[in-house]
C-alpha cells in the first residue's frame, strides 16, 4: 500500500496525506482486522515527520519502505524497517526486516507481536526501549556489548524466549523486564558487568551495590547476599512453582510476585516477618487458599498475626 493513496480509503481519519502526524494503527483498527492482515507493503511518503510508537503491527507486513525524499525516516540497505534518521533508532519492522548495522536504538515496542524467533543486535546498539519485543515469538537472542539500557517491560509476554545474557556494560535496566515471560528459565550478567550481576548461578538479575533482586525467572534461586525483591521482579510468571525466600530479605516491593497464580509452596527463612502489602502475592483465584506458606519453626503465630503474611490460610512451620 503506498500510503499517498491514504486518502481515498473510506475509513479515512485525516483529510489528507500532507498531516505531518501519521497514525496508521488508528486508522487501521478503524477499518478492521481484515484490512489489517490485507496490508502487505507499506510505503512512507516524504510529508510524514512523525510515526508514533506502535504504527505497525508487523505481523502480517511482508515490505516496508520510505520515500528516499523523506528527511526524517529512512529504510536504508533496502532493510525493509523504518529508521528514524537523525537518532538511528529502529521503529518498526516487517516479517523481512534485516536490521540495519548503523542503528542505534530499538525504539518503543519497534518488534512487538512479530513472528520473528532469533535476533542478534548488532554492534553499535546502545539502548532498547519499553516494550521492545512485547508479545513477541522470540525464542533467543543475542544482545551486543555495545548496549547500556534496556527499558522497562522490553522482554515482556515473550512466552517462547528461554535464555538471556545481560552484557558487560548494560547500566540502566527497566522495570518488569520479564513479566509474563513463562518460559524463561536461564539469566545470566556478564561477570564484568559493575552495575548488575547473577551471582552464585541465581538465574536473576541483581542490582550489585543494592543487593536487589530486579528480575527473575522460573529457576531463580535468591541468593542469600539479596536483601530487596523489587516492584515486579516475578511478576506474572504463571510456570515458578515454589520460592525460597532467604532470611536476608528485609523488603519485598509491591506487586512482586503479582500474577504468579501457580506459585504454590513459598518458604520464608525470616525468622522475625515484617508486614508487606497483600498485593505482593496474587488476589485472584483464591490464591491464598491454595498455596501453603512455610515458615521457621515457632514462628507461625508470628506471620498469622503480620500484614500480608496472614493472608495465607495455609501456614505451616518447617522443621
Amino acid at each position: 500500500m503506498d500510503l499517498s493513496q491514504l486518502g481515498t480509503l473510506p475509513f479515512q481519519i485525516v483529510q489528507t496525506l500532507q498531516a505531518s502526524i501519521f497514525r496508521i494503527r488508528l486508522l487501521l483498527l478503524d477499518a478492521g482486522l481484515s484490512l489489517v492482515e490485507s496490508l502487505k507493503s507499506i510505503k512512507i511518503p516524504q510529508s510524514v515527520i512523525l510515526i508514533e510508537d506502535e504504527a505497525f503491527d508487523c505481523r502480517y507486513i511482508d515490505y516496508i519502505s520510505v520515500d528516499v525524499d523523506n528527511e526524517v525516516y529512512d529504510s536504508r540497505n533496502n532493510c525493509n524497517a523504518i529508521i528514524e534518521t537523525k537518532s538511528n533508532k529502529l521503529v518498526a519492522i516487517s516479517k523481512n526486516t534485516v536490521i540495519p548495522k548503523t542503528i542505534k536504538e530499538v525504539g518503543t515496542s519497534a518488534f512487538g507481536h512479530s513472528n520473528i524467533t532469533e535476533i542478534i543486535l548488532p554492534e553499535g546498539v546502545e539502548a532498547i526501549g519499553n516494550t521492545a519485543f512485547f508479545a513477541s515469538n522470540l525464542c533467543s537472542i543475542v544482545l551486543p556489548e555495545s548496549l547500556k539500557s534496556i527499558g522497562d517491560a522490553a522482554f515482556s509476554n515473550c512466552r517462547h524466549l528461554k535464555s538471556v545474557v545481560i552484557p558487560k556494560n548494560v547500566q540502566e535496566i527497566g522495570s518488569d523486564l520479564f513479566q509474563s515471560s513463562d518460559s524463561l528459565v536461564s539469566i545470566v550478567v556478564a561477570p564484568e558487568n559493575k552495575k548488575y550481576d547473577s551471582r552464585d548461578y541465581c538465574n536473576a538479575i541483581l542490582e550489585t551495590g543494592t543487593n536487589t533482586i530486579i528480575a527473575g525467572c522460573n529457576n531463580t534461586i535468591i541468593p542469600n547476599t539479596a536483601v530487596k525483591i523489587s516492584e515486579g521482579a516475578f511478576r506474572h510468571n504463571r510456570e515458578i512453582a515454589a520460592i525460597e525466600i532467604p532470611e536476608s530479605i528485609t523488603e519485598i516491593e509491591s506487586y512482586s510476585f503479582a500474577g504468579c497464580y501457580w506459585l504454590l509452596s513459598v518458604k520464608v527463612h525470616i525468622k522475625e516477618p515484617y508486614p508487606i502489602n497483600s498485593n505482593v502475592f496474587p488476589d485472584k483465584y483464591n490464591y491464598f487458599e491454595r498455596a501453603t506458606l512455610y515458615v521457621p519453626k515457632n514462628t507461625k503465630h508470628l506471620y498469622e498475626q503480620c500484614d500480608g503474611w496472614k493472608e495465607f490460610s495455609k501456614i505451616v512451620e518447617m522443621q
